[in-house]
């Protein structure tokens, strides 16, 4: 399989990039549901997925893969945000305003996802000083 799609920089009004080109963390790329979505179309997408009752975590954000088609749309689990980055939107009270947009898939002899975390306008400052 030979897939490689990018995705334009951007997203809604209102917000702008906190942290570019992300990884999921998790062992992402053991996980079937990964190349599922990478193969899935060209129409994808990421939501994120507060989980505070994980066990390791309480601050742990899923992202999920989103596949849009012509009628359905099928999501995936495929990894988490870094724990530092979730840590930082759960304390900072970030949560309602924050997005992932998706900025490359890539699936050849190994998976890769990059994504953008979203925030809003003026208050990027704030979410860097949190620790």
């Amino acid at each position: 399989m030979d897939i490689k799609q990018r995705f334009e920089i951007g997203g809604p009004d209102g917000l702008q990039i906190y942290e570019s080109y992300i990884e999921p963390a998790g062992a992402y790329w053991k996980n079937p549901g990964v190349l599922k979505f990478i193969a899935g179309g060209t129409k994808l997408s990421l939501e994120l997925e507060r989980e505070p009752n994980n066990q390791y975590d309480s601050n742990a954000i899923k992202i999920i893969g989103v596949v849009h088609g012509c009628i359905f749309t099928k999501k995936y689990h495929i990894g988490y945000l870094p724990a530092p980055m979730a840590k930082k939107i759960v304390l900072g009270q970030f949560w309602s305003n924050v997005q992932a947009h998706l900025r490359m898939v890539e699936a050849r002899e190994y998976t890769h996802i990059k994504f953008d975390l979203l925030g809003p306008i003026g208050r990027k400052k704030e979410y860097k000083l949190l620790t």
